[in-house]
């Protein structure tokens, strides 16, 4: 479960990674362990999207340079954020956009505790959907055989 915590946890930061792959794979092998798989992966993915919250909040040297990198999606994003408030949180599991949302949170001084309940809520569903489809798969190979 370690390796499922550094894979999903690094996931949710800007180093790209696949972690519903991982998940899948481990699920494949532990069917029966589905509901610990699901749990460590939603609270870990959910801690390395806060970091880049928290980094966003108290780096702001950090944060300069990569409002340049990523340039004029950084100023949608922002107005995004603050059209919609914290629930669009709950899709920072998208790829490429998802990364960036948080900072954009933490840059904008979210409310904490909303912008932690969004992410853990948007990860949790998400890993739940890839769960219940590698399930789903496993199932009906299991009944053909």
């Amino acid at each position: 479960m370690f390796s499922l915590f550094m894979v999903a946890f690094i996931a949710a930061t800007i180093w790209p990674m696949a972690s519903e792959a991982y998940v899948s794979y481990l699920i494949t092998d532990t069917p029966s362990l589905f509901v610990e798989i699901w749990v460590v992966a939603s609270i870990a993915n959910t801690l390395g999207s806060i970091t880049m919250y928290e980094l966003a909040k108290f780096s702001t040297k950090w944060l300069e340079k990569k409002k340049l990198r990523i340039g004029h999606r950084w100023v949608k994003l922002q107005a995004s954020l603050q059209r919609y408030g914290a629930p669009i949180l709950a899709f920072a599991w998208l790829p490429i956009i998802g990364d960036i949302l948080p900072l954009v949170a933490g840059a904008l001084n979210f409310q904490r505790i909303k912008v932690y309940c969004w992410l853990l809520l948007g990860k949790a569903v998400r890993y739940g959907v890839v769960i219940w489809g590698t399930l789903s798969v496993l199932q009906a190979i299991q009944s053909n055989n």
